[in-house]
């Protein structure tokens, strides 16, 4: 038993669930809910408020409560899920087309005024204000782009920063661009400290794979890289829709040449709550 089982061990206050931690994969290993979160959707549900077996405060009026698994979920800190009251981590990726003859000081020095505002914005892990350059340098691209790529610490962070003004920055001087998010399968910070470049690679999910498999292969190998020398921060991502992987890197050593996906150079990296990741 770890301190976090024991620290919940005997707790009147918690119900107990038989489902199966995405994270840590152990089967039939009980997950718990915190108290003030039980007596908030208790009262949210009203008394006496049916509760299905095998899971905790399951009602008609509320739901199932968010389940942290508790080998490693609780705290938030020890795991890289959910948030405990707003929902699963997002990973969002807006990317600005820039114009052949565009001048590109023109977005780093963006980058240099704008980057500080985003060091203390609640509820995010890390924003990266990236550049690729038309066939220029280690991230050279056939078409230049600026973009940004957000890990923010749940779902209502990131419908609080479109519809409470703050995307109006971004739109007002570039446009509206086409803002890919990702349900968060796995994100993790590693041993390195200033990200020079980062990396995105994209996978489709076949038709005919074993999906959780699937899934529970890309958090252990997320994990792996998390451990490598340089790196900063990693994440693996899920679109259901198209049914596919998103796999992010940030990074210190400068590209060799075999990394896998589309490669961007870090103007800025804005970390929040970075140390928050596993």
């Amino acid at each position: 038993m770890n301190n976090v089982e024991q620290a919940w061990a005997g707790d009147p206050s918690m119900e107990t669930c038989d489902a199966t931690c995405l994270r840590c994969s152990a089967p039939g290993l009980a997950c718990r809910v915190p108290p003030d979160v039980a007596r908030r959707r208790v009262l949210r549900a009203g008394p006496g408020a049916p509760r299905a077996p095998g899971r905790p405060f399951h009602d008609a009026g509320f739901g199932v409560a968010s389940r942290p698994c508790r080998r490693a979920c609780y705290p938030a800190a020890a795991c890289g899920r959910a948030d405990l009251e707003g929902g699963t981590m997002i990973l969002a990726h807006d990317v600005h087309p820039l114009p052949a003859d565009y001048d590109v000081a023109l977005i780093r020095e963006r980058a240099r005024q704008r980057g500080p505002l985003w060091d203390a914005a609640p509820d995010l892990h890390l924003k990266a204000f990236l550049l690729r350059e038309r066939e220029r340098g280690q991230c050279g691209a056939a078409a230049g782009s600026y973009s940004s790529r957000y890990l923010w610490r749940h779902d209502g962070a990131f419908r609080d920063f479109l519809v409470n003004g703050r995307y109006r920055a971004v739109t007002g001087r570039l446009g509206r661009a086409d803002v890919q998010s990702r349900l968060v399968l796995d994100a993790r910070k590693g041993p390195g400290r200033t990200p020079r470049f980062a990396y995105r690679e994209d996978l489709d999910i076949p038709f005919d794979a074993e999906l959780t498999a699937i899934l529970h292969a890309e958090v252990e190998r997320n994990a792996a890289v998390a451990e490598r020398p340089g790196t900063v921060a990693t994440a693996v991502g899920v679109d259901t829709k198209d049914w596919k992987l998103t796999r992010i890197l940030l990074s210190e050593p400068s590209p060799s040449g075999n990394e896998p996906g589309v490669g961007y150079t870090v103007l800025h990296l804005a970390a929040p709550l970075l140390g928050a990741l596993p």
